[in-house]
């Protein structure tokens, strides 16, 4: 028997592959409300995206099909930026056109917006959702420089995503791909695998007035310059509502809310990079034993590898801050000393406190430290 969906997938196929054009067209040809054969055409055009002899496309367009298709834990619910997100569910055979709609929509346009609500017992600063027409990146291309971080307590994933750039800009350049209809899609490293999520350019946006120190109105990460960083933030924080993936330490995830990304380890390193990481928490250390391990980073940071530094909720002197995360920038273990950056970016001025700084390792010993760095190990 014929299936006018796969035949729809094969006309819309360019070079012989699927397009993300073509196949969120072949979506929208799809007519809904749906009945038990149209819902087993899409199925099978599914099940034959990359199979032997099927049609081909990219991981990224495969996945986003079987999402709308096929399913997932985070179609449960539908936020579209509002701070309480209404039931969606996956497709089947008796889905009404809305809910269609709105499956399509989450995952090949990025519509279904993370909430802006503040962590639970906090109160917020007015926010609503505007487009921003910058660049994706700019001419210099991802730099450590471009992280500010914002109103999330994500500084764990934010001086990871820091030190990504510094170390390897081309690794975030692949990790975002734009579309010519003003979307991009994200690619996250989750238990070795990837898993990508499709955003938009629109972005929580202050609408009292109020600005970070950089003149940014954007509510989380920001920047004046270009999009990447905000953009790869709000991927996360979409990606939150996938049941299995740790995007945050404090709440149990699947809200798709940007405080489900507050607090974390070194996890930021893994999502980025596909690693997993090693941690080391410097507690009585000897002279001896703090300068290997320093040796060790160091080296492991000179062969690019990314490397972490997370202080303890001991109260801090100089320029740490308690229970935060910075990018290491650079080691010297013949002088046992850490250079660090801040994620915080300009706002760290607010603050009085520089956004990069040396600091000796006998005083990270003092404030319980720990690091965190990328083994080389692909995560399972």
């Amino acid at each position: 028997m014929t299936n006018p969906i796969l035949a729809d997938a094969i006309a819309h196929e360019t070079n012989g592959v699927l397009t993300y054009a073509g196949a969120f067209a072949v979506l929208r040809d799809a007519k809904a409300p749906m009945n038990a054969t149209l819902f087993a055409e899409l199925q099978a055009v599914a099940d034959d995206l990359n199979a032997a002899g099927g049609i081909s496309t990219s991981a990224y367009v495969q996945q986003m099909f079987d999402n709308v298709v096929l399913g997932n834990s985070a179609n449960a619910y539908w936020n579209g930026g509002a701070d309480i997100a209404t039931k969606l569910g996956n497709l089947s055979a008796t889905s009404t056109q809305a809910q269609y709609n709105e499956l399509m929509d989450k995952w090949f346009l990025g519509s279904d917006l993370p909430g802006v609500s503040p962590a639970p017992g906090l109160i917020g600063v007015a926010t609503s959702y505007e487009d921003y027409a910058l660049p994706l990146f700019t001419s210099a291309g991802p730099e450590i420089t471009d992280v500010s971080q914002g109103a999330a307590g994500d500084c764990w994933f934010l001086a990871a995503l820091a030190e990504s750039a510094m170390l390897d800009p081309t690794l975030i350049e692949n990790m975002i791909t734009p579309h010519a209809n003003g979307t991009y899609s994200v690619d996250f490293q989750v238990n070795g695998q990837s898993d990508y999520v499709t955003v938009n350019d629109d972005l929580p946006t202050y609408t009292g007035g109020a600005k970070q120190l950089d003149g940014s109105t954007m509510e989380f990460a920001n920047s004046t310059p270009s999009l990447w960083v905000p953009l790869v933030e709000k991927a996360l924080a979409q990606l939150s509502e996938q049941s299995g993936v740790v995007t945050g330490l404090l709440y149990h995830g699947g809200q798709d809310q940007y405080y489900e990304l507050n607090s974390g380890l070194g996890g930021g390193i893994s999502l980025i990079t596909g690693q997993s990481t090693s941690s080391y928490t410097l507690q009585g250390d000897t002279p001896n034993t703090l300068t290997r391990l320093l040796g060790t980073l160091e080296s492991s940071l000179a062969a690019g590898n990314d490397v972490l530094l997370g202080t303890s909720d001991l109260r801090v002197y100089n320029n740490l801050m308690s229970d935060h995360m910075f990018a290491v920038t650079a080691i010297n273990a013949t002088t046992d000393m850490v250079q660090l950056h801040n994620p915080w970016g300009a706002d760290t001025i607010g603050v009085g406190k520089p956004e990069d700084f040396w600091i000796p390792a006998s005083a990270l010993v003092a404030d319980q430290a720990s690091f965190f760095a990328a083994n080389g190990t692909v995560t399972a």
